[in-house]
């Protein structure tokens, strides 16, 4: 019998990921159907090229065991930016590495990450995980390795923790890493919820082209940011994925299709 996945793809989507995964069932004999985690089929990729899933997440349920594995597709990559006046990378200068108050141009991330190619193209590409001629350094510093867990993740974990409790030592924790790439320190009194959508910001930053936000987004049940004045709410059919069927078999609880 020949083998069935169900693909799981958020929105916005790194395109790059998805079609490598398609590409591979396609090249195995493998069937596969795309669900789109959105409430319509239409989804787009993270520099806007708008695609059309097989369905949505929400028709899943109670046909789980029609497959014999399911693949998540995960946001947070940006391979190349044509235009730097009118695409993706005057998004993520405007809207993320530079949005005001707490961001600015001139943070190493954006700065060493988004470069135009050595052929002299008038494109900018996504080159922080690209072999680096700078190893150890802020210029591209993870290739080849992909990181389990970095200092600034120890200083976010910090941060979180004591929001809240601690704000003036919540606050500090994020200003230390704030100035390792080249970022003001943050002056004033802050409120936790405030803290926190700063905390949110360096971490998408950090993140960036990792699929990493998406467990923190889901941890903490916070909303998708996509750019300024365009997010996407929480909602449970976002993070929670139905139980395949066949997870019931050796469980004392009954399927949601045996309750009916």
């Amino acid at each position: 019998m020949s083998k069935k996945v169900a693909v799981l793809a958020v929105n916005p989507v790194n395109g790059s990921g998805l079609f490598q995964y398609l590409e591979t069932f396609f090249e195995k004999g493998i069937s596969y159907k795309v669900f789109a985690v959105s409430d319509t089929k239409t989804i787009r990729t993270n520099s806007g090229i708008p695609l059309e899933a097989d369905d949505i997440i929400a028709h899943l349920s109670g046909h789980s065991d029609e497959f014999d594995a399911l693949v998540f597709s995960c946001g947070d990559a940006v391979p190349v930016f044509q235009n730097k006046n009118t695409n993706q990378y005057s998004i993520y200068l405007n809207d993320l590495y530079g949005r005001a108050p707490d961001g600015s141009g001139t943070d190493n991330r954006l700065r060493f990450w988004f470069g135009k190619p050595s052929n002299g193209g008038s494109y900018y590409i996504f080159s922080k995980l690209e072999e680096t001629s700078y190893p150890g350094t802020i210029r591209l510093p993870y290739y080849p390795e992909i990181p389990i867990l970095r200092l600034a993740e120890v200083y976010y974990v910090a941060c979180e923790t004591m929001i809240g409790k601690d704000n003036v030592k919540a606050l500090g924790y994020l200003n230390d890493v704030r100035e390792s790439r080249n970022l003001a320190r943050l002056n004033g009194s802050y409120g936790n919820d405030e803290i926190m959508e700063f905390l949110m910001r360096e971490m998408r930053k950090d993140f960036i082209g990792e699929g990493r936000m998406f467990m923190i987004y889901k941890r903490l049940y916070k909303e998708f940011y996509v750019k300024q004045g365009v997010i996407i709410a929480p909602t449970k059919d976002k993070y929670i994925f139905p139980i395949p069927d066949d997870e019931y078999e050796f469980s004392p609880n009954e399927s949601p299709k045996e309750e009916k």
